[in-house]
């Protein structure tokens, strides 16, 4: 049997399509207000029509009737969407991403996540390089953020308070060696700057780390994708290529997981 294709048209003669027409029109469009007639305009409904959609969504609590016959998107509907993100996998998002990659460039690449109760990170996938000569790491092992590149894409992005609590952290442990407090925190600045971490044989020797930044819808970092190569096949322009493709992956992975790409404000690194 073949497969029947509704038409938008037959969607706009069911109630329920139609109630989720003028909610999209609602939570797309950038004002924070609408009119029955504005919105019976711009999704070709009549009046009534959306009056009696609008009336199902404030029953619902997924819309708010307000002064003047006008209405705006309910706390029920932010309630709903904060929940439905939480249930965003940014594993399985990511994971096309990280094959992508290593079918671009045949090198290992690895998806990191951050605690921020623990202050750590931890990768929790990764897709290896077909060279004989590559890095293979261990999953789900806790690991400190203030000295490869895979840490300080993270760290460089986390608000000032916090990065400030684990530089003191780290200045205070003389089991883990590193650029101190003053260089670190010029590289973090340089790091936000452009928008990724490499560094060279710092938490693995004979290593290059290019890592870049994972936001997720609140726009709080949570994690990196992670490239490792091996310094005797790395060049300057290998690298340019590297650091585009994990870039734009991070960029991708970050918006499909409700980032909108929105600046966070300077004063909250300073």
């Amino acid at each position: 049997m073949s497969e029947q294709k509704t038409s938008p048209g037959a969607r706009l003669r069911d109630p329920v399509g139609r109630v989720f027409q003028v909610l999209r029109h609602m939570v797309e469009q950038p004002q924070g207000e609408f009119g029955v007639r504005e919105i019976a305009k711009c999704c070709g409904m009549q009046p009534s029509t959306v009056h009696r959609a609008l009336a199902s969504l404030v029953d619902e609590g997924l819309v708010e009737r307000l002064d003047g016959d006008t209405y705006k998107v309910g706390l029920e509907l932010l309630r709903l969407g904060n929940l439905a993100q939480k249930k965003v996998d940014v594993r399985t998002v990511a994971r096309p991403e990280l094959h992508s990659i290593v079918e671009a460039c045949n090198e290992t690449v690895l998806l990191g996540l951050y605690d921020p109760r623990k202050r750590l990170m931890v990768r929790v996938d990764s897709v290896q390089s077909q060279h004989p000569l590559r890095y293979v790491f261990d999953l789900f092992q806790w690991t400190e953020i203030h000295r490869g590149a895979s840490g300080l894409a993270i760290l460089a992005h986390l608000p000032a308070a916090e990065r400030a609590e684990i530089l003191r952290q780290a200045e205070n442990d003389t089991n883990t060696p590193w650029v101190g407090k003053a260089a670190a925190e010029t590289e973090l600045a340089e790091i936000r700057q452009q928008g990724y971490a490499i560094t060279h044989g710092r938490r693995v020797p004979g290593a290059v780390g290019i890592a870049a930044p994972i936001f997720d819808h609140r726009s709080r970092v949570i994690g990196d994708l992670i490239m490792t190569v091996p310094q005797q096949r790395y060049t300057d322009k290998l690298g340019k290529q590297y650091v585009d493709l994990i870039v734009s992956a991070a960029r991708r992975i970050s918006r499909d997981i409700g980032h909108e790409n929105s600046p966070v404000a300077d004063e909250e690194f300073r």
